[in-house]
């Protein structure tokens, strides 16, 4: 584990827990996907990158 962090006391904090991805390295590969919802849970899939 990388680290880790208690999300519903940051939340209580009033800060917001969305997280911009960036994939910078996309000519790596063939497509990168995003999740068709607009909003994705803790065990969704957000993007698929096609090797």
């Amino acid at each position: 584990m990388l680290i880790e962090f208690d999300i519903e006391n940051i939340k209580a904090a009033g800060y917001d827990v969305k997280t911009p991805v960036v994939i910078t390295n996309t000519n790596q590969y063939l497509d990168v996907v995003p999740a068709k919802a607009v909003t994705v849970q803790i065990t969704e899939e957000l993007i698929r990158l096609i090797v």
